[in-house]
């Protein structure tokens, strides 16, 4: 794949994660002078989308270029069941976000029939599977994991967001062993309260009482998920539908684990104006030096990465091809496009 942005060439080959997905072979759109894809993989299925490992192709250095992770989203489903602003919800909030245990956006594209997202890669899975394999983490190992989405969090509510959807499959693991915050679809901006958002969203097992019982939520929400749903599933290797308080928890875990679950959000810890500092001062996170773990100095285990799939190269016919040449103004989506400044240096 050839892309050629702002007089800089860069080609990609297109790699099989899980299985292989061939609807397309071509895409040329004019707004970003010419791209081209010749090889198209899925790795995962999402909510009404899919999503693709690429891979940068460097001259004379095979299987060496960076890895990215590129979401397709087909607009006949995003404009047929007006889910279409969830999708620029994501695209919005991810392209000005800036934070160690956020995703970040690299490049945004559109299509006639489909909005593409290439963002960091993150070969290390969703934290639901890594739950699954090890059964339960350690103690010291769900605390980091913990305090780095507690600070995504606290980045987010400081740019007047609220997540709303927070849970281990949406949190996945880089190659350095981070936890990162991604899929951002039911996110809400502007939002700086623990009552103004009305609408009634997220998965049904992780709901908050007030999401429940549509009186309006906020930042609030984000913290009943915090425990309720990461901390607990972490410790216990449970989902949350499988509450069981006679399971032991470390000392300070459950300590935290009481106040973040009270269900009047207004008296819930991190429901005052000092939102995640009352989280941090909380006994269970006091050995965390909140600088360094800013600046990743904290040493989480290495993941398992299957190197083997990941540098195993396919080349298989693909019998769709797509052209924005032709009809380049059909379900035109306005302001999708976005390069991020950081792209050129890949």
């Amino acid at each position: 794949m050839l892309v050629s942005l702002k007089n800089r060439i860069y080609e990609f080959t297109f790699k099989q994660i899980n299985s292989i997905h061939p609807f397309l072979h071509k895409i040329i759109l004019k707004q970003l002078d010419h791209l081209q894809l010749e090889q198209y993989y899925k790795q995962v299925k999402v909510h009404l989308g899919d999503v693709y490992l690429v891979e940068k192709r460097i001259t004379g250095r095979p299987n060496q270029g960076p890895k990215l992770a590129m979401k397709v989203l087909p607009k006949n489903k995003f404009l047929g069941q007006n889910l279409l602003r969830y999708a620029l919800t994501e695209r919005n909030i991810l392209s000005y976000l800036n934070h160690p245990f956020i995703v970040k956006l690299r490049y945004a594209f559109q299509t006639n029939t489909h909005l593409c997202l290439l963002m960091d890669f993150c070969p290390g899975g969703d934290l639901s599977k890594l739950i699954q394999r090890q059964q339960r983490l350690s103690e010291q190992q769900a605390k980091l994991y913990f305090a780095e989405i507690l600070t995504a969090l606290e980045h987010l509510h400081s740019n007047d967001i609220i997540y709303r959807d927070l849970k281990p499959e949406n949190i996945v693991i880089d190659q350095y062993g981070h936890a990162m915050l991604t899929d951002f679809g039911l996110s809400k901006e502007g939002i700086h309260d623990n009552y103004g958002a009305k609408s009634f969203c997220g998965s049904m097992a992780y709901l908050a009482p007030e999401m429940l019982k549509r009186v309006g939520h906020g930042r609030a929400v984000d913290w009943y998920h915090m425990e309720g749903i990461l901390l607990y599933e972490m410790i216990t290797g449970r989902p949350p539908i499988t509450f069981n308080f006679q399971i032991q928890l470390p000392k300070n875990a459950n300590l935290l684990f009481n106040p973040l679950l009270i269900k009047n959000p207004m008296q819930r810890l991190g429901a005052s104006q000092r939102d995640a500092d009352e989280i941090k001062d909380h006994p269970f996170l006091k050995q965390i030096n909140w600088k360094d773990l800013l600046n990743r100095k904290y040493k989480p285990p290495i993941p398992v990465i299957n190197e083997e799939i990941l540098n195993q190269k396919f080349d298989i016919p693909f019998d769709f091809i797509l052209s924005a040449d032709k009809s380049s103004a059909i379900n035109y989506i306005n302001g999708w496009s976005f390069v991020n400044n950081d792209f050129v240096q890949f």
